[in-house]
């Protein structure tokens, strides 16, 4: 019977993981086409990518859970009778895959993360509503009126998973507006003629982890290490890490840099 529950879910989450694979997809060859890419290598650059995100993925959420799976490798790949993802070891795994084919193709590397940045926070919305309605993911118990039942627990629990889609969809929709504008910010272009590429890579990070952090007060993590809320860490250090890949590829230097830099001129 929970086999069957749990096939029943996967059926149900597919098609939405399908939807985000054409919405994220379709996002990355548009901004990729509109800046003379070659349109068949950015197809196959995007399928290796979505292939070993979902890899990824599936690993991050057995290293989470590794007393429950050890090293049977069945167990690792029972997507069925043991379904599990972490999104960010997912996103990760996507990530470094784009940049791989990108210095294999010789592509801006940072340009092309910036359109996957665009493509990535849409298919996250997708994402988000799959998991709603196959009721996974859901929050923390709630007495509010807007908590939901979700299956396999008895009290009303925040649908996180709606608040996620919403938060992305605003994500979105400000990567979308920024990536005509972000060339024209004097602060960002640092006195130079162009600005350079990963201002979209930099505002996802942050758009990313300022979201997770939000959510953590909403849905427990996916790990817990003596009650310390793991998810909600580790989003937070992606939100710094995006405020500091926007300072940097702004042109600034950072400050522990400029410091060794000189002590060494003074030597």
């Amino acid at each position: 019977m929970d086999q069957l529950v749990a096939l029943f879910r996967v059926l149900i989450f597919g098609p939405f993981l399908v939807l985000a694979f054409l919405a994220g997809t379709f996002v990355f060859w548009k901004k990729g086409s509109e800046e003379y890419y070659d349109q068949s290598a950015l197809l196959d650059a995007v399928i290796l990518s979505a292939f070993w995100g979902l890899v990824g993925a599936r690993l991050g959420f057995v290293l989470a859970h590794f007393p429950d799976f050890g090293l049977d490798i069945f167990r690792w790949f029972s997507l069925f009778a043991y379904p599990g993802y972490v999104g960010m070891a997912g996103i990760l795994g996507g990530l470094l895959s784009l940049i791989v084919s990108a210095r294999r193709k010789k592509w801006n590397v940072y340009e092309t993360i910036d359109f996957a940045a665009v493509g990535l926070s849409v298919s996250l919305v997708f994402i988000q509503i799959g998991m709603f309605l196959n009721g996974s993911g859901f929050g923390n118990p709630t007495t509010l009126p807007f908590g939901m039942s979700f299956p396999g627990v008895f009290d009303k629990r925040h649908p996180v998973q709606l608040y996620a889609a919403v938060l992305y969809i605003a994500l979105f929709i400000t990567l979308w507006k920024l990536e005509s504008i972000y060339r024209t910010f004097l602060w960002y272009r640092s006195n130079k003629r162009t600005a350079q590429p990963g201002f979209l890579l930099s505002c996802f990070l942050i758009g990313y982890g300022v979201i997770g952090v939000v959510l953590a007060f909403f849905q427990p993590s996916f790990v817990k290490i003596d009650g310390i809320h793991v998810e909600g860490i580790l989003r937070g250090l992606i939100a710094v890490a995006g405020g500091i890949f926007l300072y940097t590829r702004s042109g600034h230097t950072l400050f522990v840099f400029k410091k060794k830099n000189s002590s060494l001129h003074a030597s």
